[in-house]
Order: structure tokens, then sequence, then C-alpha cells
């Protein structure tokens, strides 16, 4: 079970401190000390496992972590079965069944829920023909607003990417200006040059040619920035996103 799975869990499930969950497999023990920090300090996880080794691996570490018999209490029994105790009666905010026969403990669930607000349950299976009987017994017993969920993890990063830009659409130039002055225009050029009195040189319009030239090298610059790309913060996803675990049923 990952954490994605275990975050939601509890979050369905409404716990918060000073709730009562009942976990029936409790496996590893991993999500019953998540189930743990969650309800603490005055919550209670009773965790219930079938395999007698199982049992007592997980026993020792909740003793080693100081869990057992304050947030936690650890016990062998066949819930689906002997269903949770006559003492767990009336006792529980939510249960958590990671067993691979819910539909055979869920007839036992009813009698464990608070009357005095609505009861969750949650079943966690990673097969889709166990959440269609689990679907079926919950119905059974009376629950509702029962859903289905499956949860993936993907992984998200920001990275700084070129980002090609988009030039503005220019007219095309004329003929005459992409070809350059014909031959007859540099010849008449030349001799209205070698005419002009030094009044007419210092008054010719020509003088301009140096802004000219200025100007056409700054739209130059200017047009290779537009070409040039910018660099932009972008998000990007893994390309692979980690397996299913199981799918996660839930009802009131």
């Amino acid at each position: 079970m990952y954490v994605p799975d275990m975050a939601y869990i509890v979050t369905r499930l409404g716990l918060e401190p000073g709730s009562v969950v009942m976990e029936a497999g409790t496996g590893s023990g991993s999500f019953t000390h998540f189930l743990s920090r969650t309800i603490e300090p005055t919550g209670m996880v009773h965790s219930m496992e079938i395999d007698p080794k199982r049992h007592q691996a997980a026993r020792n570490e909740f003793t080693a972590h100081g869990l057992l018999d304050k947030t936690v209490t650890c016990s062998l029994r066949n819930i689906c079965i002997d269903g949770f105790g006559e003492e767990n009666e009336g006792a529980a905010d939510a249960v958590f069944l990671d067993v691979p026969n819910p539909w055979d403990a869920i007839p036992f669930c009813p009698k464990v829920f608070k009357s005095t607000k609505v009861g969750r349950i949650s079943c966690f299976s990673p097969c889709i023909d166990q959440v269609e009987r689990t679907v079926r017994a919950l119905e059974a017993e009376g629950f509702c607003d029962i859903r289905m969920f499956e949860i993936f993890d993907r992984q998200f990063g920001a990275n700084r990417e070129p980002v090609p830009r988009l030039c503005s659409i220019r007219k095309p130039k004329p003929a005459d200006e992409l070809n350059g002055t014909d031959d007859s225009q540099e010849a008449q050029m030349a001799a209205d040059e070698g005419n002009k009195s030094p009044k007419d040189i210092k008054n010719d319009p020509s003088d301009a040619m140096d802004t000219d030239i200025a100007g056409e090298a700054l739209a130059t610059a200017n047009e290779n920035e537009e070409n040039e790309p910018r660099w932009l913060t972008v998000s990007t996803s893994a390309a692979e996103v980690i397996a299913h675990t199981a799918y996660l049923t839930f009802a009131s």
C-alpha cells in the first residue's frame, strides 16, 4: 500500500484525533502506524490479524515503538468467522478491511459502529471481482453511498525549456528592394553626384543614409531577437506511472 492510498483512505473515512478504527488485516503494521499517527493522542486503532507469525511480529514492533495499548491494540482473530468481538460493539467510527474475502466480514460491521454518528467502511481489494462481491455484500447489509476508487501516483516536475517565438508576419518587399538598384539608376546617381555644388551636397537628403543604415541594423537585431527562443518554466510528468495496487471501496 502506497502513501497516496493511505492518505486517501484516512480522508474518505473522516478520521481525526480521537477517532476509533477497526482494522482487519494487520499485515506488516505499516498502515496501523499511519492510522495511529492520525488518531493520536486520544483515539484508538484496534488491529486484528489471522496469521500468528505476522501478528507476533507486528505486536513486537508496536511495543518497541511505544504504541501498544496506548493508541493501538493488536489481537489474533479471524474476523470473517468470529467478528470483531463483543467488547468492540458500538465503539468504532470507521472500519478498514484488508482481507482476501471482505464480503464475509461485512455482516459483522454494523454492530461495531457508534450509534451516535454515521459509520464509514473501506475495503482494500487487488482484484475487480473482489470489488463486485464486496459491493453486493455492502448492499445486502444496508450500506449506502458505495463508491470505488483506484489511486495512481504520477510524478510532476518543473523544467526550463526553450519555446520558439511567433514572429510577426511582414509584407513582402518590392522587387527593386529585393534585387537592389538597377544599372541605369546607379549611372544617374553617379552623374547627379558629380554635378552637385557644395551647397547641394550639404542639403542633399541622401545625407540621411547613415541614419537609414543604423535603422536597418537595429531592425536586424530586433528580428534576430525575435527568432531566439524564449526560456520558460514548464511542467512535465513522468512517462511511467506507478502501477495499480488495489481498488478502494467505500460506503457509509
